[in-house]
């Protein structure tokens, strides 16, 4: 059995914009998850579901450029891109 941890990510968030890209110290958001997820022993692989939503094509870019796999995915259903992501993983 494989283990995937696929990880909602966008950059509209309500309460604050961007945050998925905010710096925390000398890396982002996003990548200081990714590192962290990246040192678990069990996972097999990560998959950040982001929006299909022009807003998240940085997102999406920067993820691509560190070998991250991305899925977009409709911007209004969170839990359809979460299905949708784990099969396509």
């Amino acid at each position: 059995m494989r283990v995937v941890a696929v990880v909602q990510a966008r950059t509209l968030s309500s309460r604050l914009p961007g945050k998925v890209l905010a710096p925390i110290g000398d890396v982002t958001m996003i990548e200081r998850m990714i590192r962290q997820l990246r040192g678990a022993k069990t996972l097999d692989e990560i998959v950040i579901a982001t929006s299909d939503d022009g807003s998240d094509d940085e997102l999406a870019g920067m993820l691509a450029a560190v070998g991250v796999k991305v899925f977009r995915g409709d911007l209004e259903d969170v839990l359809g891109r979460y299905d949708a992501a784990s099969e396509w993983a």
